[in-house]
This record gives structure tokens, sequence and C-alpha cells, in this order.
């Protein structure tokens, strides 16, 4: 992603009426070329996986999958749009400061979010803050 990103107000909820903290999240948006880079990579990886598939019978049809799959997960990557990059803050269930994982993150930026935390392994929702 281009730049340094800008940091937006979330708020962790444990739960629909549960506890909830408040963190940060940073996004970004990368440059056309950037996104055009990154699915190429994955029709390219996509592609080598079904090639290298191909002299397995039965298990080569898998491979056909595999790279419509992989072609599928391109068109989304090169969609413009800004993309959340991280988020911080502490869990509200056990108030552990972490960054939380939010998958493979190739769509534009949309709250809520599912992630769980690393210490409690708890499920939580990051939204957007309110103002």
């Amino acid at each position: 992603m281009d730049g340094e990103g800008e940091e937006l107000p979330v708020v962790l909820h444990a739960w629909s009426g549960g506890p909830t903290t408040a963190g940060k999240a940073t996004v970004g948006s990368s440059s056309t070329s950037a996104r055009v880079l990154k699915a190429l990579r994955t029709v390219g990886l996509g592609l080598i996986v079904a090639i290298l598939l191909l002299p397995v019978p039965i298990i080569h049809l898998a491979g056909i999958g595999i790279f419509v799959a992989c072609l599928g997960i391109a068109v989304w990557q090169v969609r413009p749009g800004l993309r959340v990059r991280t988020v911080e803050g502490p869990c509200p269930h056990c108030g552990q400061e972490q960054r939380y994982w939010l998958g493979l993150n190739v769509g534009p930026m949309k709250f809520p979010r599912e992630t769980s935390c690393e210490k409690c392994a708890k499920a939580l929702s990051i939204s957007g803050a309110t103002a």
C-alpha cells in the first residue's frame, strides 16, 4: 500500500450489549499498478498449482477449481478503495493490547469485521467509531 495510511477510531465489541473498548484502525489505498501486480501474483500462483496438479490422476480436477478461485480473488484484489491495514486495541474480554488479524484483506474496507483475541481466543467484533 502506498504512503503511511490514515488512522481511524474503531470500537471493539465483546458481544451485542457487552463490554467495548476503543481501538484504532490504519487504512490506506494502493496504486493501480500495485493492485494489478498483486492480482497477477495471485493468478500466477493459481496457475502454478494447477499445472503441478496436472499429472496427478483425479486430483488434477481440483487444480481447475483452484485456478478459477484465484481468478476470482484477483478480480477482487484489483478493485480500488480503502483497505484496512491494521486494527490495534485492547481486547474487550481480557484487556490484552494487541494487533488483530483481519483475514486476507483483499476487498474494500467494511465494518463490522469479526475476529478473535490471541490471548483469550474469544470472538469479538470491530466496528467503525461514530462521532
